[in-house]
């Protein structure tokens, strides 16, 4: 990921193979095949079709690794103790974006404050994670991934109002084409709608404070869910901005077996501010450091459960108890996680 400016690896696909090859969480990436990340990226940027500058890196760092499977790739990369040494590693092609986050799809965390992994829940499972959380004093969901299509199930739990508006949907509709042996133009037009939530009286409700965490892989249903659940209970955005490419998908080939990919319809607030090309904004912006990453410790989720328990009201000592408590919890599970990968320091 390119976090305050610097390309930093954040996760591995196989914890065992990078470990052998010297790679460690938190390293920052300075040269990638003898290129320096930056020059990489600006050669690479030019390729590389997105809707946000914070987009455009994400999808740019992928680029710049990529080649062809088993190949090998040279980094040279800097370790948090300031150190510089060359990585030699082999490519691996792999179907999905990320790989799951470790640890329960949902939990109590320290305060009495629920967490939700929006990137693994199922719909099956929505019922039972909030019969789990019922008596939590907040929620913290995580949606810096792509969710499993809960936001429908999720939202009209979250409120007790009607018909609740929350994006407005723009699809234009050509209605006659124009001819190559005349001047007329084709006469477009646009099919304009809201989309609601509508409460559901068989569900038992939740109505306690939301904190929503996002970043830039947070895109497309990961953002139209973010706007389903602000609308139905103003829940609080912390994190980076997101993607900002929500809307359905239309592509097509171009010469060079290229593919490219863009939004047929126009996504908007209810109130026509755009959301396409801007992303889900935090309302408390918080990114990681390379320090942060080498030591487990995820401050976007700490941050996401410091908001939470202020919105609950709980007094400062409370909050500050819970974080460092939670903290403790998860800097326990990265060294566990470490020693069984053998990638510990």
């Amino acid at each position: 990921r390119y976090l305050h400016g610097q390309a930093v690896i954040t996760d591995f696909f196989d914890r065992s193979e990078a470990s052998s090859a010297g790679a460690r969480l938190g390293d920052v990436v300075l040269a990638i095949d003898g290129d320096p990340t930056q020059s990489a990226i600006r050669r690479w940027q030019a390729y590389v079709n997105a809707s946000t500058p914070q987009a455009s890196l994400w999808r740019t760092l992928q680029m710049a690794v990529s080649g062809e499977n088993g190949s090998t790739i040279s980094l040279l990369v800097r370790t948090p103790q300031g150190a510089t040494r060359t990585l030699t590693l082999t490519r691996r092609w792999r179907f999905n974006a990320s790989d799951p986050r470790p640890g329960p799809v949902y939990r109590i965390m320290a305060g009495n404050v629920g967490y939700v992994d929006l990137a693994r829940l199922t719909v099956d499972q929505v019922d039972s994670m909030f019969a789990a959380l019922a008596k939590t004093q907040a929620i913290v969901f995580d949606d810096r991934g792509y969710p499993r299509e809960t936001a429908w199930s999720i939202a009209p739990r979250l409120t007790t109002r009607e018909s609740v508006k929350f994006s407005l949907f723009e699809v234009p509709l050509i209605l006659r084409m124009a001819s190559a042996d005349t001047t007329d133009a084709f006469l477009p037009t646009m099919i304009r709608g809201y989309d609601v939530i509508q409460s559901d009286p068989d569900k038992p409700k939740y109505l306690r404070p939301t904190v929503l965490l996002i970043n830039e892989q947070t895109g497309s249903q990961a953002e139209y869910s973010g706007m389903m659940f602000r609308a139905a209970d103003n829940m609080e955005f912390v994190g980076t901005p997101t993607v900002g490419a929500d809307g359905n998908v239309t592509n097509f080939t171009i010469p060079g077996r290229l593919q490219l990919y863009f939004s047929g319809a126009s996504v908007r607030w209810p109130d026509g501010r755009q959301t396409q090309r801007i992303g889900l904004l935090p309302d408390v912006r918080v990114e990681p450091t390379a320090q942060d990453v080498a030591q487990g410790k995820d401050v976007v989720l700490l941050t996401g459960l410091r908001v939470a328990l202020r919105r609950t009201g709980a007094r400062d000592s409370v909050v500050r108890n819970s974080v460092a408590q939670e903290q403790s919890t998860e800097k326990t599970a990265f060294q566990a996680a470490a020693l069984t990968s053998g990638a510990a320091r």
